[in-house]
């Protein structure tokens, strides 16, 4: 799932998580609860069950919204860590991975409560977006050097066919393109402007030889 797909809020009381969960239902988020204890109370009591963490086990939905509150923290690794739950066959985190991974396209995470808690899920999407951005950016400025690399090379493939004079000329000019670039700060747009320059070049003074 992508990260830019995932909502986290924070109400700071039950009441006004609530009225988020009746907005996002509006919006057509399913809610899933945790599976509660059928003898000892848990604050996860509040919330609605219709659908559980047990209910929902095989099921998928396109958008989910999930609770957490003072019963998740995360430790100083960040992993996340639960509270013992009421029922002692069952375990808090376990039951997060249930509801979250039900989410076929779009999830909500509402913290309530837990201040700390929201922070630290705040700084882990911010910190997963710009990785994934960098991923994104890097892999495109490799795949335009790789281009303007093949094109330069189709441009000195043709400088035998010119003569003498013109083909030192653009062979110079060509490698003083490539020395600029590959000094500054590789970004798409740069690149994409020496290949755009390097094509102006090849029009002008290759007149009569095609280099797609």
């Amino acid at each position: 799932m992508d990260y830019s797909d995932i909502d986290v809020l924070f109400a700071n009381s039950t009441e006004k998580s609530m009225k988020l969960i009746d907005l996002y239902g509006e919006k057509g988020y399913i809610f899933i609860s945790y599976t509660q204890s059928m003898y000892h109370a848990n604050s996860i009591d509040l919330y609605p069950h219709t659908y559980d963490t047990h209910h929902v086990i095989g099921q998928e939905y396109d958008k989910v919204m999930i609770m957490m509150d003072r019963n998740f923290r995360y430790d100083p690794e960040r992993r996340i860590q639960g509270k013992e739950h009421p029922n002692p066959d069952l375990l808090f985190y376990k039951l997060l991975y249930q509801a979250i991974s039900r989410a076929r396209e779009k999830l909500c995470v509402l913290v309530v409560e837990n201040y700390k808690l929201f922070s630290d899920i705040l700084n882990i999407k911010f910190d997963m977006l710009s990785r994934y951005q960098y991923k994104e950016n890097y892999t495109n400025t490799t795949l335009s050097v790789k281009k303007l690399n093949r094109f330069t090379k189709k441009i000195k493939d043709k400088l035998s066919e010119l003569e003498k004079n013109n083909a030192i000329t653009i062979s110079e000019t060509v490698d003083i393109i490539n020395d600029e670039l590959m000094g500054a700060e590789l970004k798409k747009k740069v690149v994409r402007n020496g290949l755009k320059l390097l094509q102006l070049i090849c029009g002008k003074a290759c007149a009569g030889s095609s280099i797609g």
